[in-house]
């Protein structure tokens, strides 16, 4: 996708578009990552850094790619034969020390999500996207959980959210019905926009 020019990275390796505190790496041999230590082209999967405190630091490839970008392939192709070309399959984001529960302290009035599903995405170079709440979603007020609420739709863009992280918990593995599992934390947003609420 950044070959062809339809990446939210096309044209930003080397820059700074994520906040300081933003670390990501994908990284197979992870003790909380689950998945094959080869790709579907059968090369071995290396630990590559993705993102250093904001800044975009390197991408992932399959053999075509990198034949194409003059580069190694990374071991992150998909099974042959593909059009997918290829993706980081074991995210690792790294954590931070602050726990929920003085991240609900520290906010005076705010909103709790326990889980986000149905997401789409909407624009794929600025890397919007939609989605909504799910399964505990809660008014947080004066440090403490007030109630909860019911459900919200957004449409934000991934970019924009992780510019405005200001705490990051410890890491733990998570999936979903439609994604890969992660080892993500815990974040506290601010400014985060949500669009509309469900009928749920």
């Amino acid at each position: 996708s950044v070959h062809e020019k339809r990446s939210c990275l096309t044209d930003r390796v080397g820059e700074k578009i994520f906040g300081e505190n933003i670390t990501l790496l994908d990284d197979a041999h992870h003790p909380l990552q689950a998945g094959p230590p080869f790709d579907g082209e059968g090369v071995p999967r290396q630990r590559v850094s993705l993102v250093e405190h904001g800044v975009v630091s390197n991408l992932v490839y399959g053999r075509k790619t990198a034949r194409w970008m003059n580069a190694e392939p990374t071991g992150h192709g998909f099974p042959l034969p593909s059009e997918g070309g290829e993706a980081p399959l074991n995210v690792v984001f790294e954590g931070g020390s602050s726990s929920l529960k003085e991240m609900i302290q520290s906010t005076e009035r705010g909103i709790l999500i326990t889980r986000l599903w149905y997401i789409r995405e909407v624009d794929p170079y600025q890397k919007i996207l939609t989605g909504m709440t799910r399964d505990g979603t809660f008014y947080v007020k004066n440090g403490k959980v007030q109630h909860g609420l019911r459900n919200f739709r957004f449409n934000e863009g991934l970019i924009n959210v992780l510019n405005q992280v200001e705490m990051i918990g410890p890491t733990g593995r998570a999936s979903g019905e439609e994604s890969f599992e992660m080892v993500v934390p815990a974040l506290k947003v601010r400014d985060f926009n949500f669009s509309s609420v469900t009928k749920f």
